[in-house]
């Protein structure tokens, strides 16, 4: 299989350029490029990752789950890795690291988070200034209540039929919010690698009466409202604020107006394509394309952008980090200038 890049302007010098399928020379690669995506996962929907290879004790095992995460309402995300074909122990393993994940405590999510932070980015970064920082919750009393359910995610180059027929039986039978990826690389000649991705499990509705006892919405199969989902958020805002670029507004008013006229349309849906939108917005770089039209007063709410005013204040702001030395003593605050 292959897939084919376009070089150059159509109707002039355009031609076409043959990206083959490659292999994974290790499995950690696969583990990096989705650690370095955070909407790599489930289609633009943003996970804060917390924990990466975390050593747990699970009775007389040590279990080394690949990826764990936390999405916006508070569900733990666990994420395996298969490089090559899944083999058929790769649910058990997965029901391993999800039985002990089911079982932290808040305190130990935030602990293990806080590690996480700390191993990745050098930096003293508190769980909850994170989640706020990272879907855009205005006070910590809009946090929601962690470990409430969990979503499984397998990631590998092939699942085999086996492994798609068990987990789409979980998922649509006995409630569990399981997804399986299949994820393909290809490189051209020059090098430029391309990654396409299948859901192969994941889009089924989960089993009613789950959703009903752990309190969760459907996150079935998406629905369709007839126009881009960017252009319906747009409207929400349009009717907040008038096009007056003074009016301030947060994304739960912006919510609220959408669920007034279209039922079931997504909440991370409707947040991610604000963030995508937003000039100065710390994810929008996840994002390809989007218009400048939004403007982050600070975390949670915003204002029309206005490219007079705001840009200006944008490329002077000073970013105040707290530093660790190699022995995770904070060094003084430095200050960075965002560069232009």
């Amino acid at each position: 299989m292959s897939v084919y890049k376009i070089d150059g302007d159509l109707g002039s010098d355009a031609k076409i350029v043959i990206a083959r399928e490659i292999e994974l020379k290790k499995e950690r690669h696969l583990e990096q490029l989705f650690e370095n995506s955070p909407i790599g996962l489930n289609q633009n929907e943003l996970i804060l990752w917390i924990g990466k290879q975390k050593r747990a004790q699970n009775e007389d095992n040590t279990i080394i789950p690949d990826l764990l995460g936390i999405d916006s309402e508070g569900y733990l995300v666990i994420v395996e890795f298969k490089r090559g074909r899944t083999p058929r122990d790769v649910i058990a393993q997965l029901f391993e690291y999800a039985a002990w994940a089911s079982e932290l405590s808040e305190t130990q999510i935030i602990n293990i988070a806080e590690a996480y932070f700390l191993d990745r980015d050098r930096k003293v970064l508190k769980f909850h200034d994170r989640f706020q920082d990272v879907f855009g919750i205005p006070d910590i009393s809009g946090i929601p209540t962690l470990n409430r359910s969990l979503r499984l995610f397998i990631v590998a180059e092939e699942i085999s039929d086996e492994i798609v027929h068990v987990c789409r039986w979980q998922r649509s039978s006995l409630g569990l919010d399981i997804t399986c990826i299949e994820v393909t690389l290809f490189q051209t000649d020059s090098n430029e690698m391309y990654v396409d991705m299948e859901v192969k499990v994941g889009e089924e509705d989960i089993d009613a009466s789950y959703l009903k006892s752990t309190k969760r919405g459907p996150k079935g199969k998406k629905k369709h409202f007839g126009k881009p989902a960017k252009e319906i958020v747009w409207e929400a805002v349009q009717q907040l604020t008038g096009g007056d670029e003074s009016v301030e507004w947060t994304l739960k008013e912006m919510r609220q107006i959408i669920s007034e006229k279209y039922e079931g349309f997504n909440r991370t849906t409707a947040d991610c394509s604000v963030y995508s939108e937003c000039v100065n917005h710390n994810s929008r770089h996840h994002y390809p394309g989007g218009q400048d039209r939004y403007w982050q007063i600070k975390v949670g709410v915003y204002k029309l952008y206005n490219p007079l005013t705001d840009k200006e204040e944008f490329e002077n702001t000073v970013n105040t980090i707290k530093c660790v030395d190699e022995n995770g003593e904070m060094q003084d605050e430095k200050k960075e200038e965002t560069p232009k």
